[in-house]
């Protein structure tokens, strides 16, 4: 949500949609920002990659390294200029 809202700045608009797919709760992250090119899009996983100036690189990897090591899965789909889409599933527990 912070690299969506910085990403954007004031007048972007980021949309949260939660629901449930079959033991997994899904989490959809739309913004409305600049979008994220394809060379960046391979990257921004990766530990200590990061286009912030002051960024650490660790925030999108930490997440994911979280998700997937709950059982989980994150994705991404953005096109430079048209926003960008996250994707997270977690199992549910019961």
């Amino acid at each position: 949500m912070l690299n969506a809202i910085e990403a954007m700045g004031a007048a972007g608009i980021l949309d949260i949609k939660l629901t449930q797919e079959g033991n997994f709760i899904k989490i959809i992250f739309e913004d409305t920002g600049p979008g994220i090119n394809d060379e960046i899009k391979e990257k921004i996983f990766e530990p200590l990659f990061s286009t912030k100036k002051n960024g650490t690189g660790f925030g999108l990897a930490t997440v994911k390294r979280l998700i997937m090591g709950n059982g989980g899965m994150i994705s991404v789909d953005s096109e430079e200029g048209k926003g960008a889409r996250f994707v997270v599933k977690i199992p549910v527990q019961k």
